[in-house]
């Protein structure tokens, strides 16, 4: 693949465990990269593979300061590295944050989304709105989108009490405490015997995090339940398919162990929905099944993602292919194929051991798992210099504050 005077800005938040596996891609691959940093006190301060580093944290609360700085910081690179700029957000608000800029970011730049779409793909309601459009979706079946807490009821008779609701768009400071922190990203039964009042209740506190709702069925979950296909999309699409063997919380929380698959099944369906969008560029697509073993959309992120480091990891060069595909280079059209590896994350792997989520016997498999070559531990595989020190200095001040 031809990627060469190519320069990608990493727009870092979160954990930034995601942009730590852009970096190293990019660095693996000879490709410079700047970081705009969305979090105080980010890994990236002077670290010394980022030839630019620019820390935006504190105008997120502003947004008409936000935006021109972030133009501003874009123009500062162009001018200073003269090279074509690909641009990977890290997190659904730095991806939002450049759908709301998307009008001067793509005079300047190129970064991954849904073309068909007006926000690009990080409107989860309005990727349901399009693929209904396109009989690729079905409300009484897939998601349907709702405007107020009120329509919750409807949603209960047509997808049961058990059905889950999401925000259709994140706010741009990635603030999801309302949903009752933990990790927590949808709101749904707790238990059982919850009845639809208190989920309703528990719905109309945390609205006001987006002005429409997605709701969808509660499909089966639990370990090795979710999958998802990694693609690199332009005028050819390669793809490998990932399984999520355990998360935390089972519901709506953050993965915690992901494996590589030699499976493809659900490569078709994904390519489907991507190209019937218009995607370009990287983009994860989630499944869950339901009753029947049929599997149904569940997310599509149109980023990097959580895991993108046990893509690179098991030999899917996703980053260099996403590039290419997006300055619209000769990218290959090979066919993908990765090797079995496992992905961990210690510190949801930690609270879930200690909140009873994994059993005992299971700790002790992903232990052996930890010491094996054949896992990358997310932060904690990093090669670049003192980066493993800085994770663990950040968790302990976490710790500290608790």
């Amino acid at each position: 693949m031809n990627i060469d005077n190519a320069f990608i800005v990493i727009v870092s938040g979160g954990s930034e465990i995601t942009s730590l596996a852009v970096a190293e891609a990019a660095e693996s691959s000879h490709i410079k990269y700047a970081v705009i940093a969305t979090r105080k006190n980010s890994l990236f301060t002077r670290h010394r593979g980022c030839v630019y580093f620019k820390d935006i944290s504190s105008h997120l609360e502003c947004w008409s300061r936000l935006s021109d700085v972030f133009i501003e910081e874009i123009d500062k690179i162009r001018l200073r590295f003269s090279a074509e700029l690909v641009i990977f957000p890290t997190e659904d608000g730095s991806l939002r944050l450049l759908n709301e800029l998307s009008e001067e970011v793509l005079k300047r730049a190129k970064f991954s989304r849904a073309r068909a779409l007006k926000m690009g793909g990080v409107d989860k309601a309005e990727v349901i709105e399009q693929l209904e459009i396109l009989k690729l979706s079905n409300r009484d079946l897939d998601a349907r989108i709702i405007n107020s807490p009120s329509e919750a009821i409807d949603v209960f008779k047509t997808f049961g009490n058990d059905a889950i609701f999401k925000p259709a768009l994140k706010p741009l400071n990635m603030d999801l405490s309302g949903l009752g922190g933990q990790g927590v990203k949808v709101v749904t039964q707790n238990s059982s015997n919850e009845d639809n009042k208190s989920v309703a209740r528990r719905l109309e506190q945390a609205w006001s995090l987006s002005e429409r709702w997605i709701a969808q069925p509660r499909l089966k979950a639990g370990p090795r339940m979710e999958r998802s296909v990694c693609l690199a999309n332009g005028r050819h699409t390669r793809a490998c398919q990932v399984t999520e063997e355990l998360k935390y919380p089972n519901m709506g929380g953050t993965a915690l162990w992901v494996k590589t698959e030699k499976l493809k099944n659900l490569i078709p369906q994904a390519t489907a929905i991507t190209r019937a969008l218009d995607c370009v560029g990287i983009c994860e697509v989630s499944f869950l099944p339901d009753e029947h073993d049929q599997y149904r959309l569940v997310e599509l992120n149109p980023r990097p993602w959580l895991q993108i480091g046990l893509v690179e990891f098991a030999g899917f060069d996703i980053l260099s292919s996403s590039i290419a595909a997006l300055l619209n280079r000769g990218e290959s059209h090979q066919e993908v194929q990765v090797d079995i590896k496992d992905w961990l994350h210690l510190e949801r792997l930690f609270i879930s051991i200690l909140s009873g989520g994994v059993s005992a016997s299971a700790a002790l498999s992903l232990g052996k798992k930890i010491l094996s070559c054949n896992t990358t531990i997310a932060g904690y595989s990093s090669s670049f210099p003192k980066m493993k020190s800085r994770i663990l200095e950040r968790n302990f001040r976490k710790l500290l504050n608790y």
